[in-house]
């Protein structure tokens, strides 16, 4: 009688089995605890399509700062006030401004794409399963914003990331960095850095 049982509760145990897996498949990865909304930057001294190109920086942004613990929310507000009144109504706690500046050389001309612009610029976006599509979009954006680069123009990026209730920014400053060729992509590395302390603010 007992031997019977034996393949009985080995089925069981194995239905039970099945189930948890796949319920634990099914269970849905948890919501991000963090949210930083995100206007359009603005942009000085660059040239062409200022709206394409701001575009482009906060691509860039998104994809260093977009994470399990991260939510990126585009912002459709451009002014400092209707931006914070947005974030408050889509309940995102944090706005990150942004202003990228580019400093001429003087050396005259618009900057150039050089061919390995695109290529460099993938070097600098991390790649992570399913945001290679956006990294390999942001790789893009750091292109088209390396043809307003031209050698020893010098950009710098100026970032403030403050809460939706307060005043007091938690990280705030200006990153800056020359470049040493036209067509050089310089804005990547810069977004790379501010990216890192905000995170660091946001997480802490």
């Amino acid at each position: 009688m007992t031997l019977r049982l034996f393949p009985v509760i080995a089925t069981v145990t194995f239905s039970m089995a099945l189930v948890a897996s796949r319920a634990d498949a099914q269970t849905p990865a948890p919501s991000p605890s963090h949210c930083i909304a995100v206007p359009l930057p603005s942009l000085r001294g660059a040239e062409g399509d200022t709206t394409a190109l701001a575009t482009s920086v906060r691509e860039i942004v998104t994809t260093f700062l977009s994470g399990p613990s991260i939510k990126i929310l585009p912002l459709d507000a451009r002014l400092a006030q209707p931006a914070l009144d947005e974030a408050r109504q889509k309940s995102c706690e944090t706005v990150l401004t942004l202003t990228l500046t580019r400093k001429r050389s003087g050396g005259g001309g618009v900057g150039r794409v050089v061919g390995s612009a695109a290529g460099a610029a993938a070097w600098h976006v991390p790649y992570t399963g399913a945001a290679s599509a956006a990294a390999r979009s942001a790789a893009a954006a750091a292109s088209d914003l390396a043809a307003n680069t031209q050698a020893k123009d010098e950009w710098s990026l100026e970032y403030r990331l403050a809460p939706t209730q307060g005043t007091k920014p938690l990280s705030s400053g200006t990153e800056k960095l020359k470049a040493n060729s036209d067509g050089e992509d310089v804005v990547t590395p810069l977004v790379e850095k501010m990216a890192t302390a905000v995170y660091a603010a946001v997480t802490k």
